[in-house]
């Protein structure tokens, strides 16, 4: 039998094509109101617009990102399944939440990926 644990899944675990997540010693955490003992618990990255422009050529300048679809299982409706990547060019790439995974990672302090995320398109 193959078994995994997911430290901060939320109570839904999933497999996936995120990366696991490295133990920061969350063993011994000790948990107060303004801290979580899993550095990836929350986290915020800022993707610039020049990599998503980048990574979907197709939509030529980006307009926005919007999220299509969830698994309905936790807070903000669950994980990300799909994302909407729309342009000037007219064309909407559909991609799965994956996608946009290596970008999320590399743009964000502790180096945090995840399919649980919001998207906010601005400055």
């Amino acid at each position: 039998m193959f078994a995994e644990y997911y430290a901060s899944s939320g109570g839904y675990t999933v497999s996936g094509e995120f990366p696991s997540v490295v133990d920061r010693g969350d063993v011994v955490c000790i948990k107060s109101s303004y801290y979580t003992c899993n550095l990836c618990h929350r986290w915020l990255a800022s993707v610039p617009v020049s990599a998503v422009e980048k990574a979907f050529p197709s939509v030529g300048k980006l307009a926005k990102v919007e999220v299509t679809q969830r698994n309905g299982l936790g807070p903000l409706g669950g994980r990300v399944v799909t994302v909407e990547i729309i342009g000037t060019t007219g064309a909407e790439v559909s991609a799965s939440s994956s996608a946009l995974g290596a970008l999320i990672s590399v743009n964000n302090q502790d180096d945090c990926a995840s399919d649980w995320y919001a998207v906010t398109n601005g400055p």
